[in-house]
């Protein structure tokens, strides 16, 4: 499998976009406002240690996967239609370049700013390993279901892509 240039063309389009340092920052942001709020929370005597630790983990696990099913689909629900419509899967196709490999390649490149995002909220989420209520074991969990979860959204918005113009 050979999706390396298609994966590479792709992020250096992404990289010069400002939306993508934004998106970034952003999510750690939010992250970090509500992480802090809940340490303050739990150690403010407002929660015990523990149910401000299992607050957190819920809640940053609840918006993790609500951004990850929306975030996912529409990363890519119109990057095989635009080449499609752009005329430029043709040349996509003149090289020896595979069908699967351009579309892992799109996918990949596509969905890499959401999994940066999710990878900034991790440490956070872990954070509440520490304040208690939350085993290791559920953070791995739910590490794997953050991801699952974005790429079967991913998946969804790639087969709206190939199947609409």
């Amino acid at each position: 499998m050979n999706c390396a240039p298609v994966i590479i063309r792709e992020l250096r389009v992404a990289a010069r976009r400002s939306r993508t340092y934004f998106a970034r920052s952003l999510a750690a942001l939010i992250v970090l406002l509500m992480t802090v709020g809940m340490v303050y929370a739990g150690f403010g005597n407002a929660l015990s240690a523990a149910s401000a630790g299992k607050e957190l983990f819920l809640a940053i696990s609840t918006l993790g996967f609500a951004y990850v099913l929306l975030n996912g689909a529409s990363s890519t629900a119109d990057c095989l239609s635009q080449e499609k419509r752009e005329g430029t899967i043709g040349l996509l196709f003149l090289t020896n370049l595979k069908g699967f490999e351009i579309v892992a390649g799109k996918l990949v490149s596509r969905t890499a700013n959401a999994a940066y995002c999710v990878a900034a909220a991790l440490p956070a989420l872990g954070l509440a390993i520490f304040l208690g209520g939350v085993t290791g074991r559920d953070f791995f969990l739910m590490t794997l279901v953050l991801m699952n979860g974005l790429f079967f959204s991913a998946g969804f918005g790639l087969l709206a892509s190939a199947c609409c113009r």
